[in-house]
């Protein structure tokens, strides 16, 4: 099986073993649930949380950074930001980048544009947070794939 067909609970048993084998050279999903790791939550304005995933480089406090805000694909309907630890692998480790991966609404969860909406307010959440997250407002980019590449089109316009 690989990284990005992972679920979420598969992704948090599978970490500590590939943390010890990697030792260091892999990306880790600092904020992003789990037992041990804190999540970064926002509120919407219907009350109800979204939760926000951030990954850095490991053993570097990220600094002046450039942000990439990065959808998860899944057809509106499936998927995690989580699923998107493949890409994360390659973007992150030689680079001073920080992702950030929205754990958007779900089609059937709520209509359009309830996904996009979530994905404004992590871009929103990005730039008031840039400080503390160590990036740069001035470079924040947007991506994702398949679907995920269609919110970012959509939410660069």
């Amino acid at each position: 099986m690989n990284d990005c067909s992972r679920n979420k609970e598969d992704h948090e048993a599978s970490r500590d073993t590939r943390d010890a084998e990697d030792q260091g050279q892999r990306p880790v999903f600092y904020k992003c649930g789990g037992k041990e790791q804190d999540e970064e939550n926002h509120r919407r304005d219907d009350g109800s949380v979204l939760r926000i995933c951030v990954v850095t480089q490991r053993g570097r406090k990220p600094e002046n950074a450039t942000a990439l805000l990065w959808m998860h694909g899944g057809g509106y309907a499936l998927g995690l930001p989580e699923q998107c630890v493949m890409f994360a692998d390659r973007l992150v480790p030689d680079t001073n980048t920080v992702m950030i991966l929205p754990d958007y609404r779900k089609s059937y969860e709520a209509p359009y544009p309830a996904a996009l909406d979530d994905c404004y307010l992590t871009l929103l959440w990005t730039v008031l947070n840039a400080k503390r997250l160590g990036i740069r407002t001035d470079q924040i980019f947007a991506g994702g794939e398949s679907a995920g590449g269609g919110l970012a089109a959509a939410l660069c316009m």
